[in-house]
Protein backbone atom coordinates (compact mmCIF):
# COMPACT_ATOMS: atom_id res chain seq x y z
CA UNK A 1 0.00 0.00 0.00
CA UNK A 2 1.48 3.39 -1.19
CA UNK A 3 2.43 6.33 1.76
CA UNK A 4 -0.75 8.09 2.86
CA UNK A 5 0.95 10.92 2.49
CA UNK A 6 0.70 11.58 -1.00
CA UNK A 7 -2.95 13.21 -1.31
CA UNK A 8 -2.96 11.76 -4.86
CA UNK A 9 -1.84 7.72 -3.45
CA UNK A 10 -5.76 6.52 -4.63
CA UNK A 11 -4.86 5.94 -8.03
CA UNK A 12 -2.13 3.68 -7.34
CA UNK A 13 -5.49 1.40 -5.60
CA UNK A 14 -5.82 -0.54 -8.72
CA UNK A 15 -2.43 -1.81 -8.20
CA UNK A 16 -3.07 -3.29 -5.10
CA UNK A 17 -2.42 -7.24 -5.02
CA UNK A 18 -0.45 -7.14 -7.92
CA UNK A 19 2.70 -9.26 -7.76
CA UNK A 20 5.29 -6.74 -9.21
CA UNK A 21 3.87 -3.69 -7.90
CA UNK A 22 6.30 -1.55 -6.21
CA UNK A 23 5.40 2.02 -4.68
CA UNK A 24 8.31 4.69 -4.43
CA UNK A 25 8.82 7.93 -3.64
CA UNK A 26 10.68 9.99 -5.82
CA UNK A 27 11.43 13.66 -5.41
CA UNK A 28 8.54 14.17 -3.19
CA UNK A 29 6.17 12.22 -5.45
CA UNK A 30 4.78 8.21 -5.24
CA UNK A 31 5.87 6.41 -7.98
CA UNK A 32 4.42 3.42 -9.39
CA UNK A 33 6.98 0.71 -10.92
CA UNK A 34 4.90 -2.37 -12.39
CA UNK A 35 7.62 -5.31 -13.61
CA UNK A 36 10.70 -3.15 -12.96
CA UNK A 37 9.25 -0.49 -15.38
CA UNK A 38 8.02 3.02 -14.16
CA UNK A 39 5.08 3.27 -15.19
CA UNK A 40 3.07 6.38 -13.47
CA UNK A 41 4.10 9.06 -10.97
CA UNK A 42 1.53 10.94 -8.62
CA UNK A 43 2.34 14.54 -7.62
CA UNK A 44 0.69 16.55 -5.17
CA UNK A 45 2.98 19.80 -5.07
CA UNK A 46 2.66 22.96 -6.82
CA UNK A 47 2.19 23.75 -10.69
CA UNK A 48 3.50 21.91 -12.82
CA UNK A 49 4.31 19.03 -10.40
CA UNK A 50 0.37 18.52 -9.26
CA UNK A 51 -1.21 15.62 -10.91
CA UNK A 52 -0.25 12.42 -12.61
CA UNK A 53 2.73 11.29 -14.95
CA UNK A 54 2.35 8.76 -17.35
CA UNK A 55 6.33 7.70 -18.19
CA UNK A 56 6.75 6.91 -21.35
CA UNK A 57 8.63 7.41 -24.81
CA UNK A 58 7.45 10.58 -26.61
CA UNK A 59 7.16 8.12 -29.81
CA UNK A 60 3.97 6.67 -27.82
CA UNK A 61 2.77 10.87 -27.31
CA UNK A 62 0.34 10.64 -30.24
CA UNK A 63 -1.18 7.40 -29.53
CA UNK A 64 -2.10 8.06 -25.87
CA UNK A 65 -3.28 11.67 -26.26
CA UNK A 66 -5.95 10.21 -28.62
CA UNK A 67 -6.96 7.86 -26.43
CA UNK A 68 -6.56 9.78 -23.01
CA UNK A 69 -7.36 13.25 -24.98
CA UNK A 70 -6.64 15.38 -21.09
CA UNK A 71 -2.81 14.36 -21.53
CA UNK A 72 -0.51 16.98 -22.32
CA UNK A 73 2.81 16.66 -22.47
CA UNK A 74 4.44 17.96 -19.36
CA UNK A 75 5.78 21.67 -19.32
CA UNK A 76 8.77 20.68 -17.87
CA UNK A 77 9.74 16.66 -18.03
CA UNK A 78 8.30 16.77 -21.96
CA UNK A 79 9.19 13.12 -22.38
CA UNK A 80 6.20 12.02 -20.07
CA UNK A 81 2.80 13.20 -20.22
CA UNK A 82 0.44 14.71 -17.30
CA UNK A 83 -2.65 15.64 -16.55
CA UNK A 84 -3.33 18.19 -13.47
CA UNK A 85 -5.10 17.85 -10.69
CA UNK A 86 -6.84 20.98 -11.40
CA UNK A 87 -7.95 19.28 -14.82
CA UNK A 88 -11.65 18.44 -14.75
CA UNK A 89 -10.77 15.18 -16.68
CA UNK A 90 -8.66 14.17 -13.82
CA UNK A 91 -10.24 11.62 -11.48
CA UNK A 92 -11.11 9.61 -14.69
CA UNK A 93 -8.31 10.35 -16.76
CA UNK A 94 -5.86 8.91 -14.46
CA UNK A 95 -8.09 5.83 -13.65
CA UNK A 96 -7.94 5.25 -17.10
CA UNK A 97 -4.20 5.62 -17.34
CA UNK A 98 -3.71 2.91 -14.49
CA UNK A 99 -5.72 0.58 -16.09
CA UNK A 100 -3.81 0.99 -18.79
CA UNK A 101 -0.18 0.65 -17.14
CA UNK A 102 -1.79 -2.41 -15.09
CA UNK A 103 -2.84 -4.09 -18.51
CA UNK A 104 0.79 -4.11 -19.84
CA UNK A 105 0.11 -1.40 -22.44
CA UNK A 106 3.48 -1.48 -24.07
CA UNK A 107 3.59 2.27 -24.39
CA UNK A 108 3.19 2.99 -20.75
CA UNK A 109 6.24 2.24 -18.43
CA UNK A 110 9.99 2.80 -19.08
CA UNK A 111 13.53 1.58 -18.29
CA UNK A 112 14.19 3.05 -14.66
CA UNK A 113 17.86 4.60 -14.77
CA UNK A 114 20.55 2.25 -13.00
CA UNK A 115 20.67 3.04 -9.42
CA UNK A 116 23.83 5.46 -8.28
CA UNK A 117 25.63 3.51 -4.94
CA UNK A 118 24.87 5.52 -1.71
CA UNK A 119 22.96 8.23 -3.84
CA UNK A 120 26.30 9.02 -5.13
CA UNK A 121 27.77 8.59 -8.55
CA UNK A 122 28.47 4.97 -10.00
CA UNK A 123 31.92 6.36 -10.96
CA UNK A 124 34.63 4.67 -8.71
CA UNK A 125 35.21 6.30 -5.16
CA UNK A 126 37.91 9.15 -5.02
CA UNK A 127 41.12 7.42 -2.91
CA UNK A 128 41.47 9.01 0.48
CA UNK A 129 44.52 9.29 2.46
CA UNK A 130 47.98 11.06 2.19
CA UNK A 131 48.11 12.42 -1.52
CA UNK A 132 44.40 11.79 -2.20
CA UNK A 133 43.63 15.71 -2.58
CA UNK A 134 46.49 15.64 -5.75
CA UNK A 135 44.61 12.82 -7.10
CA UNK A 136 41.29 14.01 -6.54
CA UNK A 137 42.38 17.17 -8.63
CA UNK A 138 44.43 15.27 -11.60
CA UNK A 139 43.15 15.79 -14.88
CA UNK A 140 41.56 12.65 -16.88
CA UNK A 141 44.63 12.47 -19.57
CA UNK A 142 46.62 12.31 -16.17
CA UNK A 143 44.83 9.44 -15.49
CA UNK A 144 44.95 7.57 -18.63
CA UNK A 145 46.78 4.73 -18.93
CA UNK A 146 50.51 5.45 -19.42
CA UNK A 147 51.87 5.37 -23.19
CA UNK A 148 55.82 4.19 -23.05
CA UNK A 149 56.61 6.66 -25.99
CA UNK A 150 54.70 9.27 -24.57
CA UNK A 151 55.97 11.07 -21.32
CA UNK A 152 53.30 13.03 -19.80
CA UNK A 153 54.72 12.36 -16.23
CA UNK A 154 56.19 16.03 -16.36
CA UNK A 155 53.81 18.75 -16.91
CA UNK A 156 53.52 20.98 -20.25
CA UNK A 157 55.58 24.53 -19.55
CA UNK A 158 52.89 27.03 -20.51
CA UNK A 159 55.52 29.53 -21.46
CA UNK A 160 57.72 26.78 -23.84
CA UNK A 161 55.56 24.71 -24.35
CA UNK A 162 57.64 22.08 -23.46
CA UNK A 163 57.02 19.00 -20.98
CA UNK A 164 59.55 19.41 -18.04
CA UNK A 165 60.52 21.09 -15.11
CA UNK A 166 61.04 24.08 -17.77
CA UNK A 167 62.00 27.45 -16.19
CA UNK A 168 58.97 29.24 -15.74
CA UNK A 169 59.38 32.96 -14.53
CA UNK A 170 59.06 33.64 -11.08
CA UNK A 171 57.77 36.48 -9.21
CA UNK A 172 59.37 39.87 -7.97
CA UNK A 173 60.48 39.20 -4.33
Amino acid sequence: MPPASNSLAWVFDVFDGEETYLPKSMFGALAAYLDGLLCLVASDRDEPWNGLLVCTSQDHHASLMADLPALRQHPVLGKWLYIPENDPDFEHTARQAASLALARDERIGVEPRPKRRGGRSVLPKAPSGKGAAATRGARTADRLPKDPDDDRSQALDPFTGKRGKGARPRGRR
